[in-house]
């Protein structure tokens, strides 16, 4: 199988599972789609993908217009803001945990 054919057996395939969305998820997959493109053309942006099934096999980190190690970067700062976002409010024993 060429690309083009893989590629369309791809698109067709995700076409048929986003006609069984709901509203709430078109407008996240809309949302993620928009943070997406502004990474492509243009004033390109970088943007590291976290990606994670329950699974090992699902698991990865993706840079869009970035390399390996940006993406890497990115998803740590990421964690610390998490952290901080979560820890934030806890009581001081908390934060050693």
């Amino acid at each position: 199988m060429d690309m083009d054919d893989e590629m369309d057996k791809l698109s067709r395939e995700a076409l048929a599972r986003l006609a069984t969305i709901d509203e709430d998820e078109r407008r996240q997959l809309g949302y993620i789609l928009t943070l997406l493109a502004d990474c492509y053309g243009k004033g390109a942006k970088r943007m590291a993908v976290l990606v994670f099934r329950r699974g090992p096999e699902d698991l990865g980190i993706m840079g869009v217009n970035t390399n390996d190690m940006e993406a890497a970067d990115m998803v740590r700062e990421a964690a610390d803001v998490m952290n901080f976002a979560l820890t934030r409010d806890a009581p001081a024993k908390e934060m050693f945990n």
